[in-house]
């Protein structure tokens, strides 16, 4: 990876923890999608020799800082994330964009689901989670989010 894919990806994080905690107003407070993950599903989908196992160490610990929640709740989330996309990571390519949003649905409902099981388990009790929402507005994102990926990549010459 070049410097420009460095920077790039250095901003591209800096811009996912902003949008992450941007405030909303109380209405579309539940239609706040994920952008952590959404970046770290952009990375090892467009970069997988570049991207795997080990970008869920530092953007899960940043996350569990950032929200003050159980050190290594996000981490682990994110492992498994990243795991499952590499899994499907060959059939993924084949899918159309379309598909792909399905996929990345799936992807933050089972993270949202885990998330709330995760902290209910270790915890006790868990504030409820909102599954679907925050799920079906990342996969239309996704749309947008691969297809300019895409375009930056190749104008920026970034392998």
């Amino acid at each position: 990876m070049n410097i420009a894919g460095v920077l790039l990806v250095a901003t591209a994080t800096f811009i996912a923890f902003t949008l992450e905690h941007l405030p909303l107003p109380e209405m579309l407070f539940w239609f706040q999608p994920n952008w952590v993950l959404l970046l770290a599903t952009l990375l090892v989908v467009q970069a997988p020799k570049s991207f795997g196992l080990w970008i869920a160490l530092p953007l899960g610990l940043m996350l569990d800082v950032e929200r003050a929640t159980l050190l290594g709740l996000h981490v682990a989330l994110l492992v498994i994330h990243v795991a499952l996309l590499q899994a499907l990571y060959r059939r993924l390519l084949r899918y159309h964009t379309i598909q792909q949003a399905g996929i990345v649905f799936l992807l933050v409902v089972l993270h949202q689901m885990l998330s709330y099981w995760l902290t209910w388990l270790v915890q006790g009790y868990a504030v409820p989670v909102v599954i679907w929402t925050p799920a079906f507005v990342s996969a239309l994102l996704w749309l947008w989010l691969s297809g300019l990926a895409y375009a930056v990549r190749r104008g920026l010459h970034v392998s």
